[in-house]
């Protein structure tokens, strides 16, 4: 173990069992004086810290699994609540906290995860989000399909992502090429997602954002329909067709929110890219018949991702996870901690 881990472990071990600072009583859900319940989108109640979080054995075996734990780790804290995530009622939550300094002086990096281990809501909170990029960020991590604590001894290290990425990239079977495809079709939609949100922070400020990146999404939509053909195995001939001419739409259809942008006119750019999306994105999300299985298309896909070899512990930018704009090294090291939070969850 490191000797931040174990620093770390040693001043877990001598605090007692405090409330942390600004918590205040049970059912407030409030940490370092922001409301957490508010930032998770959850009515929190009984949240209380856990001293101490992870034993020393915990932290060797996260350890072992990173080529170098972030030194600030030692700030990072444990809580447990209650909260009504879905319709199932009331659920335990184990509600991670880690400061992130680098995103701002109150920022914190927040993930709320359920007794079976789904990751409910990852935030990361305490600094201003205008064109809503790390609101993006984040919202990828809470796909609960894919998305749970790690168990140590079946995950891969980092070493081993870099060995499996290269294997695929070199197996020429059908089934590898069909599972490279589906890594690049997660990236692929969790950019095209930021298409909506960034346009909608910006109309909802009453301005547009540059004509120039809508037109890049041209691009975007064009690699789309190119890994639908790579995904007709999975697909099938009928709703592959389909999916295509809904990329190739979705080309076409940029072109009046560009004008929209050019003109400065928020209110009908908001207008036209709701009716946009509802043509392309919701059309082909609910795209019937396949030969997926029951259910919509989105749904069905991300019910094969495991059967289809996706794996659920890369947390590699490029590969499974979509970087925020212009920051990549930041991205990978968001992602990297995710993952170490959730091995340490799953220990």
């Amino acid at each position: 173990m490191s000797s931040s881990l174990l620093r770390f472990a040693s001043t877990l071990m001598l605090l007692g069992s405090v409330l942390a600072a600004g918590c205040g009583a049970p059912g407030s859900g409030t940490i370092e004086g922001l409301s957490l319940g508010r930032h998770l989108g959850l009515d929190l109640t009984d949240l209380d810290r856990q001293q101490p979080a992870f034993s020393p054995e915990q932290w060797t075996r996260a350890a072992t699994l990173f080529a170098a734990p972030r030194p600030d780790l030692d700030s990072l804290r444990l809580y447990t609540a209650r909260a009504e995530v879905d319709e199932a009622g009331a659920r335990v939550l184990r509600v991670a906290w880690l400061p992130l300094p680098e995103a701002g002086p109150t920022a914190a990096l927040v993930l709320a995860v359920g007794a079976e281990g789904v990751l409910y809501r990852a935030r990361i909170v305490g600094r201003s989000d205008p064109e809503t990029t790390w609101e993006n960020f984040w919202r990828q991590f809470e796909y609960r399909q894919t998305r749970t604590t790690l168990p140590p001894a079946d995950t891969f290290s980092e070493a081993q992502v870099e060995k499996y990425w290269a294997d695929l990239q070199q197996d020429t079977t059908q089934a590898a090429r069909t599972l490279q495809a589906l890594y690049r079709h997660q990236v692929q939609m969790r950019h095209i997602s930021y298409l909506f949100r960034r346009t909608w922070a910006h109309t909802d400020r009453g301005t547009v954002p540059e004509p120039a990146w809508l037109v890049s999404y041209a691009q975007d939509f064009e690699q789309l329909a190119t890994t639908a053909a790579a995904l007709e195995p999975l697909l099938g001939h009928e709703a592959t067709v389909r999916y295509q001419a809904l990329a190739q739409e979705a080309q076409r259809g940029l072109q009046p929110l560009v004008t929209h942008a050019r003109a400065q006119e928020p209110g009908k750019l908001r207008d036209a890219l709701s009716g946009f999306r509802r043509r392309t994105c919701v059309a082909c999300h609910n795209l019937s018949p396949h030969t997926l299985g029951p259910g919509t298309l989105q749904q069905a896909l991300q019910r094969r991702f495991g059967a289809a070899g996706v794996r659920q512990d890369l947390y590699r930018v490029g590969l499974d996870v979509w970087a925020m704009p212009t920051a990549p090294d930041a991205s990978q090291r968001l992602a990297r901690t995710i993952k170490m939070i959730l091995v340490l969850l799953g220990s």
